[in-house]
């Protein structure tokens, strides 16, 4: 990447990141941009941590092909540093919300598909997707689409092209699924990731800020990252 360049081309989203390669491109941006790095890395006993924080905000990660070996790494965060890192959950829903206050989880614009559409991009069928034929009323097509969490094969978009939220923040819903950082048990699992914002192929029904994809082993491919920074 090039510092303040700059192209007619909008980039299109990152797919397919695995939650090891965000946190480290996070480190790597924040050291670009002349940021001190929130994430550090050492060596752990991935039976002591399991899938859970531990008192300091350290967690397990294990490898998932970017290390050349395979010991499990442990993920360190400095509370004090000013670079780039991934959102914690509540963080990403108040983004998403943009200050509105809604009657309900469901989306502002509600079953409006001609308002939805100029905010978040949903349903998209790309002809080569494995994905593309299964059936949402199905109940075994709609489990595997439930729980594949990342395993898509779906092309991605151009960011940017569509309407921002509230906040200015474009392609909150339906883009690609955003690795978050828990820092609480938000299901009935132990857990310290998730991704939200929902798939391309999502319905619009599907697109609602109760909505998640939790990946318990940490090894599938998250769909992409939103990187926010401690300004204050």
């Amino acid at each position: 990447m090039i510092k303040g360049g700059f192209c007619n081309a909008h980039d299109s989203a990152a797919v397919r990141i695995y939650l090891q390669h965000a946190l480290v491109y996070a480190n790597n941006r924040s050291i670009r941009d002349g940021f001190q790095p929130v994430y550090r890395f050492e060596e752990c006993d991935a039976l002591s941590y399991g899938n859970d924080f531990k008192k300091d905000g350290s967690f397990w990660v294990e490898n998932a092909s970017f290390f050349d070996d395979t010991t499990s790494r442990c993920v360190h965060i400095n509370k004090d540093a000013d670079g780039y890192r991934l959102p914690y959950y509540d963080e990403w829903m108040a983004l998403a919300r943009a200050g509105e206050s809604y009657r309900s989880l469901i989306w502002g614009w509600g079953e409006d598909s001609t308002t939805a559409s100029q905010y978040a991009w949903f349903g998209v069928r790309d002809p080569e997707d494995m994905y593309s034929k299964m059936d949402p009323d199905d109940y075994s097509d709609r489990n595997w689409l439930e729980s594949s969490c990342g395993e898509r094969l779906q092309k991605s978009r151009p960011v940017g092209m569509l309407k921002p939220n509230a906040y200015g923040l474009y392609d909150m819903f339906g883009l690609v699924c955003e690795n978050v950082i828990l820092q609480r048990n938000v299901t009935d699992h132990v857990q310290t990731t998730s991704c939200k914002g929902g798939f391309l192929t999502d319905s619009l029904k599907a697109l609602n800020f109760d909505e998640k994809c939790s990946d318990f082993d940490r090894m599938k491919t998250f769909q992409g990252l939103r990187l926010v920074r401690q300004i204050k």
